[in-house]
């Protein structure tokens, strides 16, 4: 396994396709040829792991699960520089990712996987969100068909709802 050093990539970036590249070649550094990365509906990145492979690690710690880990498929959203602490940010960027998660919903028929984790990384900051947490916003009358980077100014009583949600 290669030493992935993703914050010295991650000091090098000067713009969100930076980040964006930095991310997703640790994740495949990281898991080497079972890894499968792309970009179905124009996101950041859609990652998942190869269905035939027949163990993933070489490893004896058994808090790792085989079948969870090939259950692991991750909607990733980029940033550069933006101010992830702040909850009105988050939100923005969450509800970008939603978009595209209903993209996925609508268009599940073709066999694409649904993801089951949104991450959201930037130059300095990352976190995630299970999928589950952000399942009812898909069946909120929102109009789906604008382009996911505008779902935040399009939709700010949305915005709201998702920085209120504790659950």
């Amino acid at each position: 396994m290669k030493n992935i050093d993703l914050k010295a990539r991650l000091d090098n970036t000067i713009v969100e396709k930076d980040v964006e590249n930095a991310y997703r070649n640790s994740f495949s550094d990281f898991f080497g040829d079972k890894a499968i990365i792309d970009s179905p509906y124009g996101c950041d990145g859609f990652f998942k792991l190869q269905d035939n492979q027949n163990k993933l690690f070489d490893i004896d710690d058994k808090t790792y699960s085989e079948s969870n880990l090939k259950k692991l498929k991750i909607l990733f959203e980029f940033k550069y520089n933006e101010k992830l602490e702040e909850k009105s940010k988050q939100a923005i960027i969450i509800l970008q990712g939603i978009y595209y998660l209903k993209k996925f919903e609508l268009d599940g028929k073709d066999g694409i996987d649904f993801p089951s984790i949104l991450f959201i990384g930037d130059k300095d900051q990352c976190f995630s969100i299970h999928t589950n947490k952000l399942q009812k916003y898909l069946d909120y009358d929102l109009d789906w068909d604008i382009a996911p980077s505008l779902a935040g100014k399009s939709n700010p009583d949305t915005v709201l709802q998702i920085m209120n949600d504790v659950s």
